[in-house]
């Protein structure tokens, strides 16, 4: 009886691992060292989730966080800056979406676009690999501008999507590579679906 008892006891646990592991492998790609913000609900989702592989430390009263990455309309004076050694090839952003809809299209503002001397003294995006839940893979080559741009993916993302630095465009003065805003373009998903319902002229 109470081998049967232990027997029981290691698959319940075994199970349970499993089930955990499950868990984890449908919430999207994560990583051990990811600090992470949340936002939550808002017209087009139930929370968003900004995961990056690594942080800038705070700076003459300046933090470099994931929250500052979702603030398309701010005034620009805050930015997500990578913590890793050099210029950041390899580090990554992840968005996990609770409860929103699907998307094509990714809204960036590249570098640090606090003024125009920040942004040149910073790193930004010049290469990066784009991959999401849906399974779909892109690299995609940035232009170097800090006013916000659409990035038009091959295929549809739902529940997650991951940004990862291949090549930047190196900062005058520091190596840190910076980015002021990345974000789902669902106002675009809306002014799609209005146009095929009518609600706007197809040419706009």
């Amino acid at each position: 009886m109470k081998a049967n008892t232990r027997s029981i006891a290691i698959w319940a646990a075994c199970a349970g691992a499993a089930l955990a592991l499950g868990l984890l492998m449908t919430a999207g790609p994560s990583a051990a060292k990811e600090r992470c913000w949340t936002s939550g609900a808002a017209q087009y989702f139930n929370a968003i989730h900004y995961c990056v592989s690594s942080v800038l430390a705070p700076q003459a009263g300046n933090t470099y966080g994931p929250e500052h990455l979702v603030d398309a309309y701010g005034d620009g004076g805050a930015a997500w800056c990578e913590g890793a050694s050099g210029p950041g090839a390899g580090e990554t952003i992840t968005i996990r979406i609770d409860g929103g809809g699907p998307f094509r299209r990714l809204l960036i503002g590249n570098g640090y676009s606090k003024s125009p001397q920040t942004y040149a003294n910073n790193a930004r995006l010049k290469t990066v690999e784009i991959s999401a839940d849906t399974g779909f893979t892109t690299t995609v080559n940035l232009q170097d501008r800090g006013d916000l741009t659409p990035i038009y993916l091959p295929g549809m993302a739902n529940k997650w999507i991951r940004l990862k630095i291949v090549d930047v465009y190196p900062g005058r003065k520091f190596a840190d590579t910076c980015l002021s805003y990345l974000g789902p373009d669902f106002d675009y998903e809306e002014e799609l679906l209005m146009k095929e319902q009518g609600l706007l002229p197809r040419n706009e």
